[in-house]
């Protein structure tokens, strides 16, 4: 995410340490589920942040992406 014309300091930080943490990458692994990622976590601060309100249809969508993430997450092996 840009703030300010910057990438985001978590975002950079994070890669490498999930990378090493779980011997997988989101981002390279399943671009698709990383974009979904990023827009729940930028939706959820709008919302709780901003009061911003969704639709039905987004909340659907917003629960479906967290489910194929947990999903994705669940799926890891631990490496040893």
């Amino acid at each position: 995410m840009s703030i300010g014309g910057r990438i985001a300091a978590y975002e950079v930080a994070a890669v490498p340490v999930l990378s090493t943490a779980f011997g997988v990458s989101l981002r390279l692994s399943n671009q698709a589920l990383f974009i979904k990622a990023k827009w729940l976590r930028k939706l959820r601060n709008k919302i709780a942040h901003e009061g911003e309100a969704v639709d039905r249809d987004e909340c659907n969508q917003l629960v479906l992406a967290a489910t194929q993430l947990f999903d994705w997450l669940d799926a890891i092996q631990p490496t040893p």
